[in-house]
């Protein structure tokens, strides 16, 4: 990394500028400007990051410097990777997946290198939304009563239609009164907006309110970081409604739910306080079974050594499923393979030196990098991501995987 004048002593030799390289005996403060993001953005959507890396009040600019995208709410790990140019700047795409919907904290950091400090742009918040798939309009009606949300996974990949008739509520505000979210459930903030919103969309005149307290309140919320096997949310006649943020279903380890589906599970745990009950349709907001389970973003971290593997399992109730990725060796400098494979036997066959199968369609592999990232199409249930750490790996290098499904 090479740290360079922005703002030049100018000598006039044969007409020419000349630039003066800094010297790394010396302290340098740096600064990362990130350029202003859109404040709405959709799932799919590309996002353009750029800004500029400089030190001393801009006296210098920082080539070949790693610059880190990261949502507050995952601050662990990496949504984007950028590396500076001749002029510090940088500049990158990346795509809005469906983990991210709700709300974000956007920003930029660099970590510094010997004399140079590290720096954290200034953030940006942004809200996303998943794609419609007309779940929130044309609910249905119902009688009064109260029920579970029963969980029984069907393993099937079902879009929530308009199949339901306007139904005006029983009474046209409610308030609210919401337990605070846990420290690690933030990525849940928009999960009571957002279900309220379908309600509201399919009730003109409806509206729910934030209550101040219980005492103030129709019905009250609280969170469940996991019901078990039986229930993901549960509403207790019309006054008191929990709901699941997360099971322990994928491999035996608790996963958090996407804020998609939680407020799913909210949406539907409030029909029960407007007096709706169960539907037989399965297309119906109001059926007893919760379908489309999907998780957040899956964060792992492995400590590997050179010429170890690791298989990293997928979570999932679909039978095939496609995914986007981002492998990163934390050191910048341990090298790796990564592929996605249909079964951990593929692991076993890397290990007695025998040939293996992966997707080898583009996005689902990756050979000789530090940190690698795409989207892989078409995995089956089984599968999942094989790495292969190279003979350059440090003794205990740590290694991030991020996975979530599209």
């Amino acid at each position: 990394m090479k740290l360079f004048l922005l703002l030049l002593p100018i000598l006039f030799f044969a007409g020419m500028m000349l630039s003066v390289e800094a010297q790394y005996g010396e302290s340098y403060y740096t600064k990362i400007k990130l350029n202003p993001i859109k404040s709405k953005l959709k799932q799919d959507e590309y996002v353009t990051f750029s800004g500029q890396l400089t030190a001393n009040n801009g006296a210098y600019v920082i080539q070949q410097a790693t610059i880190h995208i990261k949502n507050q709410y995952s601050a662990n790990f990496d949504i984007l990777t950028l590396t500076t140019d001749a002029n510090g700047k940088f500049s990158g795409k990346w795509k809005v997946n469906v983990a991210s919907s709700g709300t974000l904290n956007l920003y930029a950091t660099y970590d510094g290198d010997d004399g140079i400090t590290s720096a954290k742009s200034k953030s940006y918040s942004v809200s996303v939304t998943k794609k419609s798939t007309n779940q929130n309009s044309n609910l249905n009606s119902g009688s009064s009563g109260s029920g579970s949300y029963d969980y029984q996974n069907s393993y099937q990949n079902k879009q929530y239609s308009n199949q339901y008739a306007n139904q005006q509520a029983s009474q046209k505000s409610y308030n609210v009164y919401i337990d605070p979210l846990p420290s690690w459930a933030t990525y849940a903030g928009n999960v009571m907006y957002d279900s309220t919103k379908m309600w509201e969309s399919a009730n003109p005149g409806l509206k729910f309110y934030k209550a101040s307290s219980v005492n103030n309140a129709d019905f009250a919320v609280k969170w469940v970081k996991e019901f078990g096997a039986e229930y993901v949310g549960y509403a207790y006649g019309q006054q008191f409604v929990e709901v699941g943020l997360g099971d322990s279903n994928c491999n035996g380890k608790w996963q958090p739910y996407s804020p998609y589906y939680s407020a799913f599970i909210m949406a539907h745990e409030i029909g029960h306080i407007l007096g709706k009950e169960h539907d037989n349709d399965p297309n119906s907001l109001m059926y007893s079974i919760a379908l489309n389970r999907e998780y957040a973003i899956e964060e792992q971290e492995f400590t590997l050594t050179k010429n170890y593997a690791q298989f990293v399992p997928l979570c999932t109730i679909k039978e095939v499923a496609s995914y986007d990725y981002y492998v990163d060796s934390t050191d910048g400098k341990s090298g790796f393979d990564v592929y996605f494979v249909s079964s951990p036997n593929e692991l076993s066959k890397w290990g007695k030196g025998e040939s293996f199968s992966y997707y080898s369609t583009s996005g689902c592999f990756g050979e000789g990098y530090v940190r690698y990232g795409g989207t892989c199409s078409g995995v089956s249930k089984q599968g999942g991501l094989l790495i292969i750490m190279d003979q350059n790996t440090a003794p205990l290098a740590k290694v991030k995987v991020q996975l979530w499904e599209k």
